[in-house]
Formats: structure tokens, C-alpha cells, sequence
């Protein structure tokens, strides 16, 4: 309940009682925020405050609301973008996080922001690590919206502060992908960050590096796996010297564990259905859903481990494991998230609506696939942090429809083969009305060229499926 939140001396009172309201409802949010969550609309009025204490103590409530849940900001947002301008440091940096976890979860909510987002890249650390974190979750769904600040971008890149350039990387993957050539003119600086002091900036350089041209990629991305100090720099730069050599970007396995966010397109590959050495479909004919190579999804949650230090911050707050029945009760009362290792990993696939969820195991990762009441356990071959429209291309199988753009036109198929030929997984479509055949090839170079069966190739954009019900 909010109804004891001194909302009306935040908005009406004199200069003292705004103040003590602004207090009382940052000290509510640290405790309680998402009691916070059908009074966010004042809350943001008080972000004009001429008053700095005021304006300070509502953005760090925002801060505690957003983070404890993003998408509670969601209306909001137009507001919080706005104050990344406010003259107060502790204030953008407030609004920045809370923006910056609602990229992660809802892109398309912020992407009318990105701008706003640009400038901010040359604050303090904390507020531009955070607007640099929202860019690249932005990126893989609006690269369009990005080139335009491409320089700005790119300049970036020479920051100091290692999150800010571990998100700035990510973030010029799509861009590469999408405008080929606009990370040549930071090929000096990228040779540098492949071999950066911070792990994660090696990882997030080497794959980057993969997405160009340049001559010295090669033989950087080789000593990288070679000789690196830390085991997933090595196997990134495994992955992603193979993706240099075979014009695709397949993510390792386990960095979907360590560093994928909410939000991501993962495909598993599966590996369910034997390639036909023939000519003809009638293995993709007879394939249902269980029996495609790959399930895809968008993460949805992780699971995490709880440790000792979990245990003893939750008692520090007040959480008592004696005044719950039982420990899982326990563990999912406090809002902060448990440290430890990333067990499992959740998707769901929103066309055909099922789940899949990811497990560590011994010897590799395994996929629990559940439809309804179906339910299969699978080993995963590989699994693939993807853009959006390559991983809808992925999720296709017979029977399905697959809709996009070319060159402003409109085109509908039905999904007729979807499968390894030659090595190579293709996935075909025919539009009934019309007669045409196009093919998409989502794991190479240009994976969202549509081939039309004259030779004649476009580039698609706007994809949506569709699933055969």
C-alpha cells in the first residue's frame, strides 16, 4: 500500500516538508520499493523539483524501484530519460540504471531514447557505464537507430572505465553486422582491447574483432587462444576465429551462463533429426517441432546458487530464515539476487509458446524442452546467443509462417523445408499465392538475405513467425 506515503507534501508542501517527504519515500524504497509501484507518476513529477536534496532522494527511490523491477518503470521512462540531463550527478546516475535494465528487458520501450543515451556516454562512470549498458541491448533490435551516432560510438571506445567498454563492444557487433566496414576506423583500438588487462573486455574485443576485415584478426585471435590466462577469453576467441573463417557469430556456450541478460535470443542446437542425404523433403516432412535441431527462445530468468555471503547480507536485512515454513520461501523473499554461479537458464519461445530450459551439468549443458504437458530432455550441441530475426529464422519449421520486409514490400511464406544440406542450414519458404520460393540462410554471413529462387537476393527486415498450430 502507498496510501501513508507523504505523496501530496512531496508534490504541494513547502520547501521542509518536500524535503522530509523526498527522505521518507527513498528510505520506503530501500526497504519496501516495489510498494512504490502505483505512485511512480507523482514520483517523477518531484524530478523537477528546484530542490536538489528533493530530486537526489526521488531518483535514488526510482533507482531501488527499477532495479528490484525493471518493467515497473516501463511507464515512466520518458520521464527518467529526461532527467540524464539534470545539472545533479547522483541524480543521473540514478535514473541511468533503472534506464538501463529496462533495455535489457524491454527494448522497444527505450528505443525512442537513444539519443538521449549518446550524450551521457562522456559523464562520470556510473552514469555512462549504464547508458552504454542500455545501448547494447539496444542494438541487436534497432542497429538503425544507432548508426547515425556511430562516431560517437566508436570515440567511446577509448574510455578508460572497462564496463563502459565491455558494453561498447557489444554494442558494435549488430552494428557491423549491419553496416559492414564502421569499426575499420577503430581497428588500432581494437587491437589493443583484445589483449586489455580486464577478462571481459579480451572476450567482448575478440568477438568483435570476428565481425571484420582486418588483417590482423587472425593472427590476434590465434595467440588469444593460445596463450590467454583465462579460460572462456580462450575458448571466445576459439569460437570466434571459426566465426571469422565461416562468416557466422556463434556465442560459446558457457558465456550465455556468465554473461547473457534478459532478453537474449538463445538458440540450442539439438541435434534431433539426421540430416537426409537425398534430394527430397520427406525427412523435413515427417519432422514436427521435437524433432527440429534447434529450440529457440528469449531468456526469460536465471536460476542462481546461493552462498554463505547470500545468507549472511539476507540477515543483515532483516530476513531471518526462522520466520519462513521453509527455505524456499526464504530464499525468494529478499529482492536482491543470490551471487553465486548461474545454474539454469530459462526461455521461451513467444511464437510457438513453449519453454526451454538450460542446465549445467558435468559434461557439458542439457536442455529440458516443454510444450503443454510434453516434456523432452535433450544434450545440447550448441547453444547460440543470437539477434532477434536470425534466431526467428532458426525457430522455423515446416508448416510455419514466416513474414518480413523487402524493400518496403510485404512477403508471406510457409515454411516448407528447414534443415542441413550439404552442411549448411537452409530454411525455404513458398508463398501459395504467387508460386515464388525464397531462402534464408540464418547461420552465415548475410543471414537475412532472402534468396529467391531466380538468384535474385534482398535484404529482410521485420521478421515475425508465426507457429503451425
Amino acid at each position: 500500500m502507498t496510501t501513508d506515503l507523504p505523496l501530496r507534501a512531496l508534490s504541494d508542501g513547502s520547501e521542509t516538508e518536500r524535503r522530509l517527504a523526498a527522505r521518507t519515500i527513498r528510505e520506503a524504497a530501500a526497504e519496501q520499493p516495489l510498494r512504490l509501484q502505483g505512485s511512480l507518476a507523482r514520483l517523477v513529477d518531484a524530478l523537477g523539483d528546484e530542490q536538489e536534496s528533493v530530486r537526489r532522494d526521488v531518483a535514488n527511490a526510482l533507482f531501488e524501484v527499477g532495479v528490484a523491477d525493471p518493467t515497473a518503470v516501463a511507464p515512466v521512462a520518458d520521464p527518467l530519460v529526461a532527467a540524464l540531463s539534470d545539472e545533479v550527478t547522483a541524480v543521473r546516475a540514478c535514473v541511468a540504471r533503472p534506464l538501463a535494465e529496462l533495455a535489457a528487458e524491454r527494448p522497444r520501450r527505450v528505443r525512442s531514447a537513444v539519443p538521449a543515451l549518446i550524450a551521457p556516454l562522456s559523464d562520470v562512470k556510473s552514469v555512462r557505464s549504464n547508458v552504454a549498458w542500455a545501448l547494447s541491448s539496444l542494438a541487436p533490435y534497432y542497429p538503425e537507430l544507432l548508426e547515425p551516432h556511430a562516431d560517437e560510438l566508436t570515440r567511446a571506445l577509448l574510455d578508460d572505465h572497462y564496463p563502459v567498454q565491455v558494453s561498447v563492444l557489444r554494442t558494435l557487433v549488430p552494428l557491423e553486422r549491419a553496416y559492414p566496414g564502421l569499426c575499420n576506423v577503430v581497428s588500432d583500438r581494437l587491437r589493443e582491447l583484445v589483449t586489455a588487462a580486464v577478462a571481459s573486455v579480451r572476450q567482448a574485443a575478440c568477438r568483435v574483432a570476428a565481425a571484420t576485415d582486418q588483417s590482423w584478426v587472425d593472427e590476434a585471435l590465434r595467440e588469444r587462444a593460445r596463450a590467454d590466462s583465462h579460460p572462456l577469453v580462450r575458448e571466445r576467441a576459439r569460437a570466434a576465429r571459426a566465426a571469422a573463417a565461416t562468416h557466422t557469430d556463434p556465442a560459446v556456450s558457457e558465456s550465455v551462463f556468465e554473461s547473457a541478460t534478459l532478453g537474449t535470443w538463445v538458440a540450442v542446437r539439438v541435434d534431433t533429426v539426421t540430416p537426409d542425404p537425398g534430394d527430397d523433403d520427406a525427412t523435413d516432412a515427417r519432422a514436427d517441432r521435437h524433432g527440429t535441431p534447434f529450440l529457440v527462445g528469449r531468456i526469460t530468468s536465471t536460476v542462481r546458487d546461493y552462498a554463505a555471503t547470500d545468507e549472511a547480507a539476507m540477515a543483515s536485512h532483516g530476513v531471518r530464515r526462522e520466520d519462513f515454513e521453509t527455505r524456499q520461501e526464504w530464499l525468494a523473499a529478499p529482492r536482491f539476487p543470490p551471487s553465486g554461479d548461474r545454474l539454469a537458464i530459462h526461455l521461451h519461445n513467444p511464437a510457438a509458446d513453449y519453454g526451454v530450459t538450460l542446465h549445467r551439468a558435468d559434461d557439458g549443458i542439457e536442455a529440458t524442452h516443454v510444450d503443454g504437458e510434453d516434456c523432452h530432455d535433450y544434450r545440447a550441441e550448441n547453444v547460440l546467443a543470437l539477434e532477434p530475426d536470425r534466431a526467428r529464422l532458426l525457430a522455423a519449421t515446416p508448416g510455419d509462417r514466416l513474414a518480413f520486409e523487402l524493400e518496403g514490400a510485404t512477403h508471406d511464406v510457409r515454411i516448407t523445408t528447414a534443415r542441413y544440406r550439404n552442411g549448411r542450414y537452409r530454411i525455404t519458404g513458398e508463398n501459395e499465392h504467387q508460386g515464388y520460393h525464397i531462402t534464408f540462410r540464418p547461420l552465415e554471413a548475410e543471414p537475412m538475405m532472402a534468396v529467391f529462387e531466380e538468384g535474385r537476393a534482398f535484404r529482410a527486415r521485420n521478421v515475425s513467425l508465426t507457429a503451425e498450430k
